[in-house]
């Protein structure tokens, strides 16, 4: 394979292992702001009712510490509501969040062996060109063999 073709493999492939590296760490920095803006809208609604819950008691205290416990009783259902909504949601993206992991794992193997096929195949154009190249070449073969990966 000519020198400048191997070059281009090489840096086709070394292009195609930052693009999934970058699209992983997107993908978590969406999900980062997913959950830090429901995290927000959520402290936001209970500051609300606990405003309504203590307007409620400063407009009638004797009632509401007397007999009926129906406005205390929902503001707790309602928290609790919510807790348990974000609780899921925060579940959900982590079991998403493995998912992607998973895959984003799996690409990246990939796209670091075809990296390193490229970058064997450069050396051994250049190798052809430079006779002290074949010294890497070899050394390339065998950091591959070490690492388990296919030369």
């Amino acid at each position: 394979m000519p020198a400048s073709e191997s070059l281009q493999q090489y840096i086709s492939a070394l292009s195609h292992s930052y693009d999934e590296l970058a699209a992983a760490v997107s993908s978590a920095s969406d999900r980062g702001v997913k959950l830090s803006k429901q995290f927000t809208e959520e402290v936001v609604a209970a500051q609300k009712e606990a405003f309504k819950l203590a307007g409620k008691i400063a407009a009638d205290p004797d009632h509401l510490l007397t007999a009926s416990t129906a406005a205390l009783t929902e503001a707790a259902v309602t928290g609790q509501t919510r807790a348990f909504a974000f609780a899921q949601m925060v579940y959900q993206e982590a079991v998403s969040g493995g998912t992607e992991a998973r895959t984003f794992s799996e690409g990246f193997a990939k796209a670091n062996q075809a990296t390193s096929d490229a970058a064997l195949e450069l050396g051994k154009s250049w190798a052809a060109f430079t006779p002290t190249a074949d010294f890497w070449v070899k050394g390339m073969e065998a950091s591959m063999k070490a690492a388990g990966l296919k030369s």
